[in-house]
């Protein structure tokens, strides 16, 4: 696993190219190992460098850390303050990078002498700072030099969390633990490794037929409340107690925290990240962040910091409150999700958990009912049964759930991805899990056809942290895994598409009543259509044919339109006529319209289509045209599926899915494609020899060689100087992050 490669080649470029460095990052988002790693690429590209490491005595000591810098230059000590910075001036070499781990534990005389020889000298800075601090005590700070790079460290993803719990767990990790570390973590390093090698050492998590799971409903143990304080150490005291109340009572109303601020505590709080504000206008809530720290407060016994308070209920619960109680006998747990911290848009967090009652087997048997109608794609019926029942009752999700699905089978996908992704706007009434994972798959499928990441990441993390659920649900869970394991095929490796794969095949091996489902689709759809078309066109009427042949035609439909999007073959096309006959879906008999013509029309059949007007389809139509095109030998006719498929839209999501689409070029940048070490001598090779490079990283010429070489053949350039020229080019704006290097998340 790569952790924080793009921070840090961000960081190294500009001060290679003489402007100082600014790390923002709370305290657990692995800043310091940002710096420390960042040093040793400086060092070995033979950058001078001077660091001083934080051994707790700064702040107390005036000038503590100039005497620091001192000895570490093999400079003479200098008794008379006054004179410090003209030692410090003089001993510094052209072109020295200051290091500094956490400005906001260096004592004040420093910070002075400091800006004083930054005034004297060309020396840059490298530091790593708390957000905020700048802003809230500049005294606290050195104040921005012109030029400066600030790099933010906004977290781990869910995919790089649980790669990285893997990693510290020593094996595959189960997705669903793997969401609960990254919610209860907010995705910070420090706390995710903490709170995973933690719950290992006191059992709380096990290795079950090979995969880490939890063993309970928390990972709380002993080992965390004073590792917590150590983190909150470097906030000011009112900080501390107004984080310690607020944990104990909140989350509260936005206007019950302000009351507790005193002297703008709230405004610090949130800029230092210890709080988070969550839901929508007018009701607005205000908690401790990440839940961990707030889960610290809320144990009476562990409470250190702030004075004692009556609980209070809020509008919510935490979080990690109903994780402790979700797996009780005969109760189901319930979420609501509203939106992340301000500083990540779109980053999702649960604010709402609470218990009800197992469902009455009268409940069961119409839930019963809904999947089989579901299974038959009977769009009619799906109706019917959502409006046999009363829409604010306990049933009333998944009623929504048959409504959204009936609109997808009709052909309207946008309609059903909004009323599906009730996981962005719940109303105040919890859901069940089983009910969110039901809504959370129709979304995941309308997603799918849309193009639509941002709902795919919150489906995935939603239905995740709701749990695995019992009996019937099992389907559309292990489909949904399914689905989101194929969505990211094009990514980097990724332990959390293989650990999504194979949750999914323990749930369901076989084809299943649902798309997604089955074992045979992973292997169908993601092998090479271009290599060898009848065999991928055999293969996959095969699995659209088995599931038919069980009484899915949703599913074999599903299934195999989805493999005609990435090679579009007569045997798929007949199959998936013959499945699309067993449903009661107008938006599938459409693209089977749709079908019938990419397969046998004319040439001036396809052209008047092409001018036609287009109608919504169960899935996107330009996919289909641009399928067929590619097999087509024809010229003429080609040209015409070409003209087809740019009028019906073209491509949703080039190099996500499909899998092997190449209509468009993906944009990436070199740090995207290249692992770490190849990186890291594209680096050197804009100003060393292959000797060279070999002496300083303690490798054979030939091995930088080979690397140079298959780094070049990556980012399609043709010599070391083009290839410098592209790895130290200012990244590319994009939602994107490149693949993160193995390393451990350090102190800060």
């Amino acid at each position: 696993m790569q952790l924080f490669d793009p921070e840090i080649h961000d960081a190294y470029r500009a001060l290679a190219n003489g402007r100082s460095v600014r790390i923002l990052g709370a305290r657990g988002s692995g800043r310091s190992s940002v710096l420390r790693r960042t040093i040793e690429l400086l060092e070995r590209s033979r950058h001078a460098v001077v660091s001083v490491v934080d051994d707790g005595l700064g702040v107390g000591h005036p000038g503590y850390l100039a005497a620091q810098l001192l000895r570490s230059l093999g400079a003479a000590p200098v008794k008379e303050p006054g004179a410090i910075a003209d030692a410090l001036a003089q001993a510094l070499g052209a072109g020295t990078i200051i290091a500094i781990d956490g400005l906001e534990r260096v004592d004040a005389f420093s910070l002075r002498v400091l800006e004083t020889v930054r005034r004297r000298t060309d020396a840059v800075f490298l530091v790593t700072e708390l957000p905020g601090f700048g802003r809230h005590e500049p005294e606290r700070t050195l104040s921005p030099s012109v030029p400066e790079r600030v790099v933010r460290l906004p977290g781990l993803s869910l995919a790089e969390a649980h790669e990285f719990a893997a990693q510290v767990l020593g094996g595959e990790l189960d997705p669903a633990l793997a969401a609960y570390l990254s919610a209860e973590t907010a995705g910070r390093p420090l706390l995710v490794q903490l709170l995973a090698s933690t719950a290992r050492e006191h059992e709380r998590v096990v290795l079950r037929e090979g995969v880490w799971r939890a063993a309970g409903a928390t990972l709380w143990n002993h080992d965390l409340p004073h590792q917590i304080d150590g983190l909150l150490g470097s906030y000011g005291t009112a900080v501390r107690r107004f984080v310690g109340v607020l944990g104990e009572r909140g989350p509260l109303e936005l206007h019950e925290a302000e009351a507790l601020s005193r002297d703008d505590d709230l405004r610090w709080a949130e800029d230092y990240g210890l709080v988070v504000r969550s839901g929508r206008a007018g009701s607005v809530t205000v908690q401790v962040w990440p839940p961990l720290v707030a889960e610290r407060f809320r144990r009476r016994e562990a409470v250190s910091v702030g004075h004692a308070a009556p609980g209070h209920p809020g509008p919510a619960a935490l979080l990690a409150a109903g994780f402790r109680l979700r797996r009780e006998p005969q109760r189901q747990a319930t979420a609501s999700i509203a939106s992340g911290p301000s500083e990540r848009p779109g980053r999702q967090v649960i604010v709402t958990l609470d218990l009800h009652d197992e469902r009455r087997p009268d409940d069961r048997l119409w839930h019963g009912r809904l999947l089989a109608a579901a299974a038959r794609g009977d769009a009619p019926a799906l109706r019917r049964l959502a409006e046999g029942v009363d829409a604010a009752g306990r049933l009333g999700p998944t009623a929504t759930a048959a409504v959204a699905l009936a609109e997808l089978l009709e052909g309207d996908v946008a309609a059903a991805a909004a009323r599906a992704d009730i996981l962005r706007h719940l109303e105040a009434s919890p859901e069940p899990r089983h009910d969110l994972v039901v809504v959370a798959y129709v979304a995941t499928v309308a997603a799918h056809h849309l193009g639509d990441v941002r709902l795919l990441d919150r489906t995935l993390e939603a239905a995740l942290l709701a749990g695995r659920p019992p009996g019937r649900y099992t389907q559309p869970y292990a489909a949904l895994l399914q689905l989101h394991a194929l969505h990211r095929h094009e990514a980097a490796p990724s332990a959390l598409r293989s650990a999504l794969a194979n949750e999914s095949g323990r749930l369901a091996p076989g084809p299943g009543p649902l798309f997604g489902t089955g074992a045979d689709l992973a292997r169908t759809l993601l092998s090479e259509p271009g290599q060898d078309p009848v065999a991928f066109d055999a293969a996959l009427a095969r699995a659209g044919r088995a599931r038919r042949e069980r009484g899915y035609p949703l599913a074999a439909a599903q299934t195999l339109a989805a493999g005609l999007e990435v090679g579009f073959g007569p045997l798929a096309a007949a199959e998936f006529g013959l499945a699309v006959a067993e449903l009661n879906a107008p938006g599938f008999d459409r693209s089977a319209q749709l079908i019938r013509l990419l397969r046998d029309g004319s040439s001036a059949a396809l052209h008047a289509r092409a001018a036609g007007r287009g109608d919504g389809t169960c899935f996107p139509m330009g996919d289909l045209a641009l399928a067929a095109a590619r097999r087509e030998e024809d010229g003429d006719r080609r040209a015409a599926l070409l003209a087809l498929a740019d009028a019906l839209g073209g491509p949703r999501m080039p190099g996500s899915w499909p899998p092997h689409t190449a209509t468009a070029a993906q944009v990436t940048v070199a740090s995207d494609v290249l692992t770490g070490r190849e990186l890291e001598i594209a680096m050197l090779a804009g100003r060393f020899t292959n000797a060279q490079i070999g002496e300083l990283l303690s490798i054979s010429g030939r091995t930088v060689e080979n690397h140079l070489a298959r780094a070049m053949r990556k980012s399609g350039v043709r010599s070391r100087t083009d290839l410098y020229d592209v790895v130290s080019a200012p990244p590319a704006l994009g939602p994107g992050r490149a693949v993160r290097s193995s390393t451990s998340p350090g102190r800060g």
